[in-house]
């Protein structure tokens, strides 16, 4: 069985340069099939696919719930804030911005330790380099 979806993108809201997009999903007894227009790809993909046009699922149809907008106008500042975040689909770009500092402060401390080795060989090579130039002189004699 398979569900697919056809999307108007004439307003490239989409970062694919198509008017039509489609995303297709199989469904199998062992594993479900992506594909984005007639290409396979991963739910991954589809999914941050649809999150950079603003759905997301937190909020996937923009539908407020009753009562909601009570509880919106009683909300502090920062919790109406993170609401209107979520509803506009930034939050998204939050997370994706501190997920990327966790890669970045990784990646600092892998490179903090290939300094510190490439340090070590620089230190080795002076040494060697001393030890050459010694050699040379004492072979002269």
């Amino acid at each position: 069985a398979f569900v697919e979806i056809a999307f108007d993108n004439r307003d490239r809201r989409m970062p694919i340069d198509k008017d039509d997009v489609r995303i297709r999903r199989t469904i199998a007894a062992k594993k479900d099939d992506y594909t984005l227009d007639g290409k396979h790809a991963t739910k991954a993909e589809i999914f941050s696919l649809l999150e950079s046009c603003g759905f997301t699922k937190s909020n996937p149809y923009y539908i407020v719930q009753q009562g909601k907008i009570a509880e919106l106008t009683l909300m502090n500042d920062s919790r109406r804030l993170e609401l209107i975040k979520e509803v506009s689909g930034a939050s998204v770009y939050d997370d994706r911005k501190s997920e990327s500092l966790k890669i970045l402060e990784e990646i600092r401390g892998r490179r903090a330790k290939a300094d510190e080795v490439i340090a070590t060989i620089q230190h080795r090579i002076g040494n060697l380099e001393e030890e050459q130039r010694e050699l040379v002189e004492f072979n002269r004699l």
